[in-house]
């Protein structure tokens, strides 16, 4: 009893481990790569947005809110204990704290511009969870 909650609670957090090291490097990748009046894309500045991008986001200075993460992550936990499912979990955290941000932040210039980046990158997220931890979200739903 006791290994099978150590091991949902090490999914549980290499379920947002992915997350931090897949969503924000692709979101990086995006918003660094798209050329603007201010800004020239160089090849440095690319790879220096996405090797600091993991702290960056965990730090909030994607989202436009200081440590959201750890909301997502108490979020996912509550809705865990109401659905048992960890995979669905995830993805409804995803949804709904993105669109939250979105809706809260929606009037910035920023927002406006990359919404479809933000949509990408979730779903690239998403999916590279799914196919990583795959096996472990199907011997622990429910």
């Amino acid at each position: 009893m006791l290994f099978k909650i150590n091991e949902k609670i090490s999914i549980f957090f290499k379920t947002w481990l992915l997350y931090v090291f897949s969503y924000y490097p692709i979101r990086a990748f995006f918003i660094s790569s798209y050329p603007d009046f201010y800004y020239e894309p160089t090849l440095n500045k690319i790879f220096f947005a996405i090797i600091t991008s993991p702290f960056a986001g965990i730090l909030g200075i994607y989202d436009n809110f200081p440590f959201f993460i750890f909301i997502q992550v108490l979020l996912m936990f509550s809705i865990y204990k109401l659905n048992k499912d960890m995979f669905h979990s995830y993805v409804i955290t995803i949804i709904i704290s993105h669109l939250f941000l979105i809706f809260f932040n929606y009037n910035t210039i920023v927002v406006k511009k990359q919404l479809l980046f933000i949509f990408i990158s979730l779903f690239i997220a998403i999916l590279v969870n799914w196919l990583i931890l795959k096996k472990k979200y199907k011997l622990y739903s429910k």
